[in-house]
């Protein structure tokens, strides 16, 4: 629990600070956990404004107090019981569990708002008895809500068995969307009804009988027989209804547009089409960007720059830095001390950048950022290479911490250098790269002494005297420790520093094999050089790794396939080979599990509704209109200026589990009135008019819970934004051709499916022989 452990740490540091000499203090500068405490207590808010906006969404629909609040219950019981389920199996309460019960607030309503207002309209037309009419009201919608709700397990439950970083992320959210939701399943068949049952009464405004179903089932009609009970339809002739004017324009829409299948068919395609032009638009990324209040910037003086001298530059800039009215404080790491992972160098430096709270400053951290790039970076390009980069949710910092990261491997260290600088020039030249460089730095001025080893022979002399000999005069070695008192130092023997002079070093003299000294002048040759600060190998070969910090709105796909293309042109050898590296890396991986576990999950609720439909057909009816809501889920995200990111496709897959249960509700209740006899355009107008009113709530409601997510500000926000914006935006903008779509696709494949049993059935008696066998005479 990272939030108990900074509070103990902070008692700690209160009670040292009380008995610190005079002159030392001790000031907190980085506390990862202010940012946790601020967005899990944002998530909270958002999670009760949620549940008000959805509980506000079905009091304006039933106009009732009472259905309100057996509908609203559901939310509190819900929640309570996943905490409690989420407690047993050890999971944290954190941002990610949080905003998947943000989500929830929204979905574990819609159970309980299909059967109440089943009940309600059971109780209106059919049954004034509320008992009797909420267990035939329950019973009418129990297959479609047990299937919404398994197939809506099934979404999730790929989620939770992802590997990896993405399976770190996800896992908790999956396993709290399942838990959420198979509860809410329980209070919908159980306590719902049970207080439909004690608390609804008929309403004789609003009592009307509804009409009864054919004696005889009505036959199949021919197509054109169904245009024209279509049109009876639109022209308000076919069946006596007393609906509201909503029931009445979606009516004749519907029956428009199953009279004219082909202007849906139309829609769809132009929806599909639509993708091509849409997706180059949509940028590209790991994780979406978040105002976390603290960001880096990694300092590199000049090679050969001493330690000092780095110091200097860096703290100029820092003091600019903070001169910027956003900026609270600065904490500034010059090189690196031995073990320090971080490997910076004598002339590296970082500078660790703490903003006020939101609230208290007027630009973003993205606005602070690019004023540094803007501003500060030219006025100290001459003493400093400047990278400024948020502070990566993967740890590191540098090219570890950019979320672009490509890797070139090969043998020879000057070739990796060349294509390194090109590939670099392509990343420049682009308009949405804020900085780019590669990690192989220019070599440090070195003396060699290449031994002559033929003459070192002759002599007697080995190279590994030669070796021995400068490693102790010129690195030094430890020979003993001397002890004073309670303190112990190391005796170190090494040559003076007059003596290491680069025109001393060849009067050094090393031993041979017969005892005499001999000068290194006569078995060496002094070279000067330039040797590399360090040598980076992945799988097992040296490489060099091209990094870059990228602009808002970037394109992590485009960049990356930007460098595929300069790396085609450069025409690399054989044994030179690309790969990536960090966000970049974990980026192509989303996007190959994101696509497995929608695979996945198509196949699991194919099963789940499968079996409950007991029919191959239908299932293919209700998956067929997930695909249809990608292109209003793409186009959403250009509405609001996001990326499709790690959490923007979790949202995709949250829109299928909503979509998916719309198309049950719709297709369930056209089978169960085409069973009571009521012909297929009867029973398909019936059915969706039915069926209008539970949709429309459960999808403003789900929309309404989301709204506070959308609207949010400050820490978290980023990732609210993301997954809130592509399921409100993809949700809204295709509810409409979905409430018209799914009865079209529902005609569309029953029609195939009778064609195809003729078609068997033609086969059949023409090849199989059917007749008795001929009698014979005994």
């Amino acid at each position: 629990n990272a939030i108990a452990v900074a509070d103990g740490l902070t008692a700690e540091i209160e009670a040292i600070r009380e008995d610190l000499p005079a002159g030392y203090a001790i000031e907190v500068v980085r506390d990862e956990t202010t940012f946790v405490r601020t967005a899990v207590h944002a998530v909270q808010e958002h999670l009760i404004l949620g549940a008000l906006f959805a509980v506000l969404v079905v009091l304006l629909f039933l106009r009732s107090g009472r259905s309100t609040v057996i509908s609203a219950l559901a939310i509190p019981i819900s929640i309570i019981a996943t905490f409690a389920v989420l407690g047993a199996l050890d999971q944290t309460l954190n941002v990610i569990t949080l905003l998947a019960l943000t989500l929830a607030v929204g979905i574990v309503i819609d159970d309980a708002i299909v059967v109440l207002e089943n009940a309600i309209r059971f109780l209106q037309e059919r049954d004034p008895d509320p008992r009797t009419a909420t267990l035939a009201a329950t019973k009418d919608v129990g297959l479609a809500v047990l299937a919404t709700t398994l197939s809506l397990c099934a979404v999730f439950v790929p989620v939770v068995f992802m590997e990896g970083i993405v399976g770190r992320f996800l896992g908790s959210f999956g396993l709290t969307m399942t838990v959420a939701v198979m509860v809410s399943l329980v209070v919908a068949f159980s306590l719902t009804p049970m207080l439909c049952a004690r608390w609804l009464k008929r309403d004789p405004k609003h009592a009307h009988h509804r009409p009864e179903p054919p004696a005889e089932p009505a036959p199949r009609l021919g197509r054109q027989a169904e245009k024209a009970r279509y049109r009876q339809w639109l022209r308000g002739e076919a069946v006596p209804m007393q609906d509201g004017l909503l029931e009445r324009v979606y009516g004749r829409v519907l029956a428009w547009c199953m009279a004219h299948r082909w202007a849906i068919g139309v829609a769809i395609a132009v929806s599909f089409a639509s993708l091509k032009v849409v997706m180059p638009h949509v940028p590209t990324s790991f994780l979406p960007e978040d105002d976390e209040g603290r960001f880096e910037i990694l300092l590199e003086a000049p090679q050969g720059t001493s330690l000092a001298a780095t110091e200097l530059a860096s703290e100029r800039l820092a003091r600019a830095v903070r001169a910027l009215p956003e900026v609270e404080h600065t904490v500034l790491l010059v090189g690196s001390e031995e073990g320090d992972v971080s490997g910076r160098g004598d002339n590296e430096s970082l500078l660790y950048v703490g903003l006020r709270d939101a609230g208290e400053r007027e630009r973003s951290q993205t606005e602070v950022m690019q004023e540094i790039r803007e501003e500060l970076k030219p006025a100290f390009a001459d003493q400093l290479t400047i990278t400024v980069s948020a502070i990566s949710a993967m740890g590191g910092s540098g090219a570890q911490a950019a979320p672009i990261q490509y890797v070139i491997r090969g043998p020879e260290l000057a070739r990796l250098e060349e294509y390194a600088e090109h590939l670099v020039g392509v990343l420049d030249a682009m308009p949405e790269i804020a900085s780019a460089d590669h990690t192989l730095r220019p070599g440090t001025p070195e003396l060699r002494l290449e031994v002559d080893r033929a003459r070192a022979a002759e002599l007697g002399v080995s190279v590994a005297a030669v070796a021995e000999t400068l490693g102790t005069l010129v690195g030094g070695r430890d020979v003993t420790d001397l002890q004073l008192g309670t303190e112990q130092y190391d005796v170190r023997v090494q040559a003076t520093e007059v003596a290491r002079a680069r025109g001393e070093l060849e009067r050094f003299t090393v031993r041979a094999s017969s005892g005499r000294l001999v000068p290194l002048a006569q078995v060496t040759r002094l070279r000067e050089g330039v040797g590399p600060t360090a040598i980076e190998r992945m799988s097992r070969q040296r490489s060099v790794t091209v990094y870059a910090t990228t602009l808002p709105g970037a394109s992590t796909a485009t960049i990356l396939q930007r460098l595929e293309e300069a790396t085609v042109e450069l025409a690399m050898p054989a044994d030179y080979s690309t790969d990536l590296a960090g966000r970049a890396k974990e980026f192509g991986r989303t996007a190959k599990a994101f696509g497995v576990a929608i695979l996945l999950s198509f196949i699991f609720m194919y099963l789940v509704i499968a079996a409950q439909f007991e029919s191959w057909l239908h299932p293919v009816t209700i998956l067929a209109t997930l695909p249809m809501t990608v292109p209003f889920a793409m186009i959403s995200l250009l509405i609001f200026g996001q990326s499709l990111n790690l959490f923007a496709m979790l949202g995709v897959l949250v829109l299928f589990g909503i979509v998916k249960k719309n198309a049950i509700l719709q297709i369930d209740h056209m089978l169960h009135l085409m069973k009571e006899g009521w012909s297929r355009p009867d029973a398909i107008m019936l059915a969706n008019r039915d069926r209008l009113r539970p949709i429309l709530m459960t999808t403003l409601a789900f929309v309404a819970g989301m709204a506070p997510l959308m609207i949010s500000t400050g820490a978290g926000s980023g990732t609210n934004h993301a997954i809130a914006g592509i399921v409100l935006g993809g949700q809204s903008l295709a509810l409409g051709l979905t409430l018209l779509a799914t009865p079209v696709l529902f005609t569309w494949l029953d029609d195939l499916q009778a064609l195809t049993h003729r078609a068997f059935e033609k086969v059949r008696h023409r090849f199989v022989d059917v007749k008795e066998p001929a009698a014979t005479d005994a």
